[in-house]
């Protein structure tokens, strides 16, 4: 069976790898939110942004997660605490916060696995082996739009969009329509 398949951030990683492995049956790809780091900015982030949790029966765990999730909300990256490193994107309600932080607590033991598999994944070389109809998105509100033109110059049959954010219901709209708008457009694929 043929699919659309989006990702971002890690999901983007993932999707790539899809649609590399599987090329065939991949009828459109988004890739939404992708990193490009330095090798010096890849080495800081292995050393400092996934620190492994350790469990224990005073429940630390709970408070070192909760802050590396809510200042994930404040800084980028999230061990920055300075002015220099302040995302304008402020905290979400506690409500969204909380049933983000009760999916970070489940994941105490294997999300510095995942963390760090994303940062260490080859984007330089991966991203050019990509065949399938692409769109290439990115927020200006999220962290990683820094690395949009750099990602842009490494897949240049990709159909390329910028939207405002995801802060909003209207900026939401917005970008789902622009994805819904590329998924049942009927041009061809540059690469077929």
């Amino acid at each position: 069976h043929e699919f659309n398949l989006y990702g971002t951030h890690t999901g983007a990683n993932i999707a790539a790898e899809i649609a590399i492995a599987q090329s065939n049956r991949i009828q459109k790809l988004i890739l939404d939110g992708v990193s490009l780091y330095t090798a010096d900015q890849r080495k800081e982030f292995l050393e400092c942004y996934a620190p492994d949790v350790i469990l224990d029966q005073n429940g630390s765990q709970f408070y070192v997660m909760w802050n590396f999730l809510r200042d994930a909300y404040l800084f980028w990256p999230w061990y920055q605490k300075s002015k220099n490193h302040l995302r304008k994107t402020g905290l979400p309600s506690a409500d969204i916060l909380h049933d983000k932080a009760v999916e970070v607590f489940k994941a105490a033991r294997t999300y510095p696995a995942v963390y760090r598999a994303a940062m260490s994944y080859d984007k330089t070389n991966r991203l050019p082996l990509i065949k399938n109809q692409t769109l290439l998105a990115c927020s200006k509100a999220d962290m990683l739009y820094e690395y949009y033109d750099a990602v842009a110059k490494l897949l240049p049959q990709a159909q390329k969009m910028t939207y405002e954010g995801s802060g909003s219901a209207e900026d939401l709209k917005v970008a789902a329509n622009y994805f819904e708008q590329f998924l049942i457009s009927n041009k061809p694929n540059p690469l077929s």
